[in-house]
């Protein structure tokens, strides 16, 4: 388990404006609440599509009669009434459009999904009745449904989307250069609907209605069907297959729930040492996220970060650090990814959607803030009420420092309008008003100015002061100086921590660190953190030799331990120098003697083909030299072994 170190002790003799400023606007700090579908939402929508399809199957429905009084039995005057009859079901058709728009607004996807399902069901309940009328009726319907997943199937394997707007590589060239943002705006629309596949189902709707026709005038011309009937089987026909082709088709296409929505989440249990305990802070276990093909992009990162610390996390690039960041605030959203592990921040599990009501737990900063189509004051504001948007202008205000440019970032009708550096002001600035307890920062300074980072500085140090956690991502000296803590990760694994000042101080005289469970499950992050340290090309051999020597260290001190020290941390040192590497282990073990040196030599000396060695022999097979000491109650192997410069190799070859 990684933990960061223990809280700094709060001043006391703060200052007593900042303390009041800072108390006041938690308690107006607003409430947040997942987004949820009601119970109610899904039998209302169906009710409503059931009374709209009901009118219009009440529509198809008049034209018997207008075929069996006006045409066959010559009332005329049936004619002017049957269309009057006829207004009734269309204002229902048009009250219930209206009433669903209004009952459901807001839920444009759900509606539209709602009644795609409920017109299907009803094409069924109409195919049941005619077929029980007439089997031969059943005709249209199963061609129909037949030939609609037929062509849904081939076209989804074999037709492309069409884009909104097919440009030219010179009106590419206009849009790249930034002429043409309404081009660019297109250029990212995907059609909903393949335009070859509506055409094709369209196609197989006329065709169920010829169908129809020509099976109901069969059955009129021998006289088991109404006359009047022909024109109202065809019409049915070719209603139902389409809701039939429709329903295909949205089964077909990805639902936008599932399509960002990772594969698999699974919450683990709380552990032993959680599970009762009382604090606040943040507690990570064993974080994975696994892609499609199985990489682990996050391997089994365990973490504890105490109220008022500021971390850094660092690495190289696609070492994972943005996407443990979103794990954190909702692993939900990781496509396609599968994630396990636990989370908890103070009191509260993230990982948990509720609809209730509570304060904001934590918000995650990208590079690029999130913009919800609204005004800038709406999006600072996450569109709270008239208090609310007092006071985060308030916020903003101390960002860019004048009222001025806050009253332009507010007033601003479109929010992506705005400069880089105002909309990076307004993500800050809306991050404070939330005032959550964890802060998830990702390069905040990418689009910031000097000053907009000066003043994020400040309330950083402000909020640390009342208890906040911030995570920062950054390469930013500034904000690194402001950290008390770090983490640095490499291949989505967590290589080392503990407090900034240490870390800066180790990497400054040249060593790097690793640090991981004392188990043989960490020879793969152990071999990854070494490949890394050697960044020149033809350093293969280099790779493979220290890799060899660390794992048999690994092993070494794994062996024969008892159960309960598998939870327990070893560390990894490791430094270049011309023409050998020092690498140390330091685990919690008794010192080793003299003694076991040498017979581990002895062995070397003495070993044939058909025995192996132990790890110790093997590693003084390959090293240089092997010293061990004791520093802190900490057993320390130090391990020299020689290594090549690849490009001194490459000359004398």
């Amino acid at each position: 388990m990684q933990h960061v170190r223990d809280v700094k002790t709060v001043d006391n003799g703060s200052n007593q404006s900042l303390t009041n400023t800072s108390v006041s606007e938690e308690q107006a700090a607003p409430l947040m609440r997942d987004r949820t579908l009601p119970a109610w939402i899904k039998p209302l929508a169906f009710l409503f599509t059931f009374g709209t399809e009901a009118c219009i199957i009440t529509i198809i429905l008049l034209t018997v009669f207008f075929d069996a009084l006006v045409v066959t039995q010559g009332q005329t005057l049936m004619a002017p009434l049957l269309v009057l009859l006829g207004i009734a079901p269309l204002l229902g058709l048009v009250i219930f459009e209206i009433g669903y728009a209004k009952a459901l607004a807001g839920y444009r996807h759900l509606r539209q999904k709602s009644a795609v399902t409920m017109r299907a069901i009803i094409g069924v309940f109409l195919m049941a009745i005619l077929t029980v009328m007439h089997p031969l009726l059943c005709l249209p319907f199963a061609t129909g449904i037949a030939l609609c997943w037929l062509v849904v199937w081939l076209g989804n394997r074999t037709l492309s989307r069409e884009p909104v707007w097919d440009f030219l590589p010179q009106e590419a060239i206009s849009v790249l250069t930034g002429r043409d943002q309404i081009g660019l705006h297109l250029s990212h629309r995907h059609d909903q609907e393949h335009i070859l596949l509506n055409a094709g189902l369209r196609g197989v709707s006329w065709l169920a209605s010829i169908i129809g026709f020509a099976c109901a005038s069969w059955l009129a011309a021998v006289g088991i069907l109404n006359n009047s009937a022909i024109v109202a089987v065809g019409l049915i026909s070719f209603w139902s297959v389409e809701h039939f082709g429709a329903f295909f088709l949205q089964r077909s296409d990805a639902d936008p729930d599932q399509k960002y929505h990772a594969a698999a989440v699974t919450l683990l249990p709380a552990p032993e040492d959680i599970e009762t305990a009382d604090g606040d802070g943040v507690q990570i276990r064993n974080l994975s996220a696994f892609a499609p093909d199985g990489r682990a992009l996050l391997s089994d990162i365990s973490l504890d970060f105490e109220p008022g610390k500021v971390i850094a996390l660092t690495g190289d690039n696609f070492s994972g650090k943005s996407l443990l960041m979103r794990a954190l605030v909702n692993p939900y959203d990781l496509s396609n990814l599968s994630v396990r592990g636990f989370v908890r921040i103070g009191q509260q599990y993230p990982w948990q959607s509720q609809i209730r009501d509570r304060s904001v737990t934590a918000t995650y900063l990208a590079p690029r803030p999130f913009l919800m189509p609204g005004s800038g004051l709406q999006n600072l504001s996450c569109f709270g009420n008239e208090f609310e948007r007092e006071r985060a202008e308030q916020i903003l205000t101390r960002f860019v420092f004048t009222s001025d440019i806050s009253q332009h970032i507010c007033k601003a009708p479109d929010v992506r309008l705005l400069a880089d550096s105002e909309q990076k002001a307004l993500g800050l600035a809306r991050a404070f008003f939330l005032r959550p307890q964890l802060y998830l920062f990702d390069r905040p300074e990418d689009g910031a100015s000097e000053h907009v980072l000066s003043a994020l500085v400040a309330r950083i140090k402000q909020e640390q002061r009342f208890g906040a956690t911030f995570v920062i991502s950054t390469d930013n000296r500034q904000l690194l100086d402001l950290c008390d803590d770090m983490v640095v990760m490499l291949g989505g694994r967590v290589v080392d921590f503990g407090t900034a000042d240490e870390i800066r101080q180790q990497y400054a005289v040249g060593w790097t660190r690793f640090i991981a469970p004392r188990n043989q499950d960490s020879e793969d992050g152990l071999d990854s953190w070494l490949r890394a340290q050697f960044r020149r090309d033809g350093d293969d051999q280099n790779r493979r030799n220290v890799c060899v020597v660390a794992n048999e260290l690994l092993a070494f001190s794994c062996k024969g331990i008892s159960p309960a020290l598998t939870t327990e941390s070893l560390r990894f040192e490791f430094k270049l120098f011309e023409g050998h590497c020092i690498l140390r282990m330091l685990d919690t073990d008794q010192p080793m003697s003299s003694g076991a040196l040498e017979k581990a030599r002895h062995e070397m000396d003495t070993s044939s083909d058909i025995k192996p060695l132990s790890p110790l022999a093997m590693v003084l097979r390959d090293a240089i030299s092997v010293e061990t000491r004791m520093e802190a109650d900490m057993r320390v192997i130090e391990v020299k072994i020689e290594i090549y410069d690849p490009r001194k190799k490459s000359m004398r070859a």
